[in-house]
């Protein structure tokens, strides 16, 4: 089978879950973690942007629900030695509704590329715009989800186990049925469990600088991307610590250039408030084609969306 009938294959399955099975109940994520960093980089200014936006449409079926996503990611730096990203994504598919959090989804996604590439020829760097469309499928472990909601502040400082965001049948209770009722009044946050995003995708049009683009950038490709940004229990002169992480890997699987890169961009904090976190980022290599800085920023994490409690809906 190949990869257009495998796409066939994919939309198809979409069209026939959504028709299929009984409505049994709504239920509504909109999971909205998305984060920034301003700060000073390679001798200049740099800022960095990531997030995804999940929420769920209309009944559950079979333990899933239609759902669409946002997605965002990108780099600006003030030094032109240094490569400007950006790309903004759409998806719509089906989302898992047993947890708290969407453990697993498969989504058709649309995605705008605009960044930069290295031309080795005159060692430069050039711009190129790019329209694409793919299948994702992200998943999160189990363990990773009950670390994540397990990781309730107790009088010690430590964590203890929240039932009420974990136990099916202590969630039913009048006592947790409040406290949930309440969060969602003050639209509390909750970190969202790491998670694996695997995904396949091709360009449906591509232009730049050159008449003849990098292999790496117009074929098609299959990704791997890890993505946490969680508190890890560890203090540090009091203050939590905060770990961003964004592992993603490319193989392109056309064209000549069957090379396999990939982009890290790691930071370390510590947590000053609800919303900003003083970091130091490293962010180094290539993503879907696209060169990324080879630099430190050091600078200020701002949360300016975060997910929130799931509705009771």
């Amino acid at each position: 089978m190949n990869r257009r009938h495998c796409l066939s294959v994919a939309v198809a399955l979409v069209v026939t879950l959504s028709a299929a099975g009984q409505p049994k109940l709504t239920k509504k994520f909109k999971l909205g973690p998305v984060t920034t960093a301003l700060g000073y980089a390679d001798g200049g200014a740099a800022a960095t942007i990531k997030g995804e936006y999940i929420d769920t449409i209309g009944e559950i079926r079979h333990g899933f629900a239609r759902g669409y996503g946002l997605n965002i990611d990108g780099i600006a730096n003030s030094s032109k030695k240094q490569p400007d990203n950006l790309s903004l994504g759409g998806s719509i598919g089906f989302v898992d509704t047993t947890t708290a959090y969407p453990r697993s989804a498969i989504f058709l996604q649309l995605q705008g590329k605009t960044g930069q590439y290295k031309d080795e020829t005159a060692n430069t760097l050039r711009r190129a715009n790019q329209l694409v469309v793919g299948i994702t499928a992200e998943f999160v472990p189990k363990r990773f989800t009950d670390w994540v909601l397990n990781k309730v502040k107790s009088e010690d400082g430590g964590f203890q186990i929240d039932p009420c965001h974990t136990d099916p049948v202590a969630m039913k209770t009048d006592e947790c049925k409040a406290i949930l009722e309440k969060e969602q009044k003050e639209a509390a946050p909750l970190e969202l469990p790491p998670r694996f995003v695997i995904g396949l995708y091709r360009p449906l049009t591509t232009s730049g600088d050159q008449i003849k683009l990098p292999d790496g950038l117009e074929s098609d490709k299959l990704t791997a991307e890890f993505i946490a940004d969680n508190r890890i229990g560890v203090k540090f002169f009091g203050r939590p610590v905060r770990i961003t992480a964004s592992l993603a890997a490319t193989y392109p699987i056309t064209g000549d250039e069957k090379k396999l890169k990939g982009k890290v961009d790691i930071g370390v904090g510590l947590d000053v408030s609800k919303k900003f976190t003083p970091v130091v980022k490293y962010i180094s290599g290539n993503k879907d084609g696209f060169t990324y800085s080879n630099s430190v920023l050091v600078g200020i994490l701002w949360d300016f969306a975060k997910p929130l409690v799931p509705s009771l809906r």
